[in-house]
């Protein structure tokens, strides 16, 4: 049986290597006709590729061209901006420049109240940076279509208070927002915030508006000083293990 076995494995092989044996033989039969004819065409083709070489040298590549990136219809998470705004306090976010833009904007930080050019903001900012916040503008967040103002029903962010500043802080087991925008009582009336209460000329209020992060804030506004605060503290349990 052994023998057999191995007569079936040693046929096949023994017939491979015979058909290896007979292409070599036609290869180098082949080879002996042609090697005549291939050394005088070798240097045509030699300087034909050459040339085809610093012919694709010139073209640019594709992935180094901004133009190549495939574009998409973003018209639907534009919202209408066919309303009237008050200039001297917002401004329309600009989709076009955010959604045609190859790369995320960095948000340059504040670091020193200096760079704040209004008085009322910067004493708020120089408060909040001795107090450990990190700072950014409300012009450097309406790059990411980041801020507090106009909305329409789809929760689409319209138009943004421009004159502010947004601030953060993170504890171990909290953190904290403020918010400081500069807006006129009508521009107040105009967002939709609910009126709790008035005291000492401070105006306060909470927020009823259905937008996509819904929060517990306390708002805050000065007529006199058209100062608009928003304060977010959230607190979590450290031993709760997050699930997954």
């Amino acid at each position: 049986m052994k023998l057999r076995k191995t007569l079936k494995m040693l046929v096949p092989i023994l017939a491979l290597i015979m058909l290896i044996g007979a292409c070599n033989k036609a290869e180098a039969k082949e080879t002996e006709g042609t090697k005549d004819t291939t050394a005088e065409t070798t240097t045509t083709e030699t300087t034909e590729e050459e040339d085809k070489e610093e012919e694709t040298e010139d073209v640019a590549d594709p992935e180094d061209d901004d133009s190549a990136f495939v574009t998409f219809d973003y018209s639907e998470w534009v919202p209408d901006q066919n309303i009237e705004i008050d200039e001297n306090y917002m401004k329309f976010y600009d989709y076009d420049a955010f959604y045609t833009s190859t790369d995320y904007p960095e948000l340059k930080m504040v670091e020193s109240a200096d760079e704040i050019t209004n008085e009322i903001l910067k004493a708020e900012a120089q408060k909040l940076l001795d107090d450990g916040y990190t700072l950014t503008t409300a012009e450097e967040n309406a790059k990411v279509l980041y801020g507090e103002g106009f909305f329409d029903d789809q929760n689409l962010a319209v138009a943004y208070l421009y004159n502010g500043i947004d601030a953060w802080k993170e504890g171990k087991s909290s953190y904290d927002s403020i918010d400081c925008y500069l807006a006129s009582q009508e521009i107040i009336d105009q967002i939709g915030y609910d009126k709790v209460s008035e005291a000492d000329g401070i105006i306060t209020y909470k927020d009823n508006r259905n937008t996509q992060c819904p929060s517990d804030a306390v708002i805050t506004y000065d007529p006199e000083t058209e100062l608009l605060k928003i304060v977010n503290h959230y607190e979590w349990d450290e031993s709760v293990t997050p699930v997954g």
